[in-house]
C-alpha cells in the first residue's frame, strides 16, 4: 500500500471505432484491435485493484489523452497539478500524464542512420531528469509536477501533453 506504483508507455497509441485508447504491442492489427492492443479500460481497471495507494502513469503515445477522458479528476493542460498535495494528507493519489491530446499525434523522434530516437516528449523527460533542469525550485528533488512542466514547455510547438490527477 505504501508502494509508489509508476507505469510509463512510450509506443503507439490506437483509437478504436468508438474512440477508446489502446496501446498498440508489435502484434497489434486495427483489424482486431480489441483482441491485439492493450485496453486503456484494462490498465485503468488494474491500476485501480492494485493495493498501491500512490500511482503515476505516463503515456507516450498518440491520443493518449483519451484514456482520462470521461474520468473524474482534475484534468489541465500546462499547469501543475500540485502532485504534493495530490499525495497529502490522505497519501494517496494517482497522476496521469499523456505526451498528447485525446485527438493529437504524438510525435516521434528523429530517425538516424542504424537508430532510432527517443520521442521528443520522452527525450524531454529524461533531459529534465538527467540534466537537472526539471528542478525549477532548485530543491534538489524534481517533482512529477516540475517534470511535465519541463517537458510541456519544450514539445508544446508540436503537441499538448496533458496532466491530471484524482
Amino acid at each position: 500500500r505504501e508502494d509508489l506504483l509508476l507505469l510509463y508507455f512510450s509506443g503507439h497509441g490506437i483509437k478504436s471505432q468508438s474512440g477508446q485508447l489502446f496501446l498498440a504491442a508489435q502484434n497489434t492489427s486495427s483489424e482486431v484491435l480489441r483482441s491485439t492492443g492493450i485496453s486503456s479500460n484494462f490498465i485503468k481497471e488494474n491500476m485501480g485493484e492494485s493495493g498501491s495507494q500512490r500511482q503515476i502513469l505516463i503515456l507516450d503515445c498518440c491520443y493518449g489523452g483519451a484514456i482520462v477522458e470521461g474520468a473524474k479528476g482534475d484534468n489541465t493542460v500546462g499547469q501543475t497539478v500540485n502532485s504534493i498535495l495530490s499525495f497529502q494528507p490522505s497519501g494517496f493519489g494517482k497522476i496521469i500524464i499523456t505526451a498528447s491530446e485525446a485527438m493529437q499525434y504524438a510525435f516521434d523522434g528523429k530517425r538516424v542512420e542504424g537508430k532510432i530516437q527517443n520521442s521528443a516528449f520522452t527525450q524531454h523527460l529524461i533531459e529534465g531528469l538527467q540534466t537537472g533542469s526539471a528542478d525549477v525550485d532548485n530543491d534538489g528533488l524534481i517533482d512529477i509536477d516540475e517534470l511535465y512542466q519541463y517537458a510541456y514547455k519544450h514539445v508544446t510547438s508540436q503537441q499538448t501533453p496533458n496532466i491530471s490527477s484524482t
